[in-house]
C-alpha cells in the first residue's frame, strides 16, 4: 500500500511538471508575438528619404532631432536615398512626410508599407495610365 502511494504521487507529480512546462512553452510563443507586433510597429515608423546631391544623412537627422529622426542605412547609392526611423510618439507619419517634402534639400520623402515582409514605398499617389495609339 505504501508502495502504491508513493508510485501514485510520483505519477502525479511528473504530469504537473509537464503541464508547467507546456504552460511555459505558450508564454514563451506569446512573446514571440508580441515582438513580431514591435518590429511591425518599428516598421511603421520608418520612410524613405531621397536626398540633394550635397546633403548628408547626419544633416537631416540635426534638422529634425525633435523627431528622433535617425538613419537606419543607405538604401539606395546611386539615388541617394535614405531608409530613416523617427519616434511616433512625437509626430504621425504623414505629418513627417509633409514637413519633409518641404524641405527644400529632400527630393522626395515617401512612406514604406510592409506588405508580406517586404518593404515597398507607398508613395499614396495614384498612378496615370497612358493609352497608346493603335495603328
Amino acid at each position: 500500500m505504501l508502495l502504491r502511494t508513493i508510485f501514485f504521487i510520483c505519477i502525479l507529480a511528473s504530469a504537473c511538471k509537464s503541464s508547467q512546462n507546456s504552460i511555459n512553452s505558450t508564454d514563451s510563443s506569446m512573446t514571440s508575438t508580441e515582438v513580431g507586433i514591435e518590429k511591425e510597429a518599428e516598421m511603421a515608423a520608418r520612410v524613405l528619404v531621397t536626398l540633394q546631391p550635397d546633403y548628408t544623412a547626419e544633416e537631416i537627422e540635426q534638422e529634425y532631432l525633435q523627431y528622433k529622426l535617425t538613419s537606419k542605412g543607405l538604401a539606395s547609392r546611386s539615388h541617394n536615398i535614405y531608409l530613416f526611423q523617427f519616434d511616433p510618439s512625437t509626430i504621425n507619419k504623414i505629418e513627417l512626410l509633409a514637413l519633409l517634402n518641404k524641405n527644400e534639400n529632400i527630393i522626395e520623402a515617401k512612406a514604406l508599407s510592409n506588405s508580406k515582409n517586404t518593404l515597398q514605398p507607398d508613395s499614396g499617389k495614384k498612378r496615370a495610365t497612358v493609352k497608346l495609339p493603335t495603328r
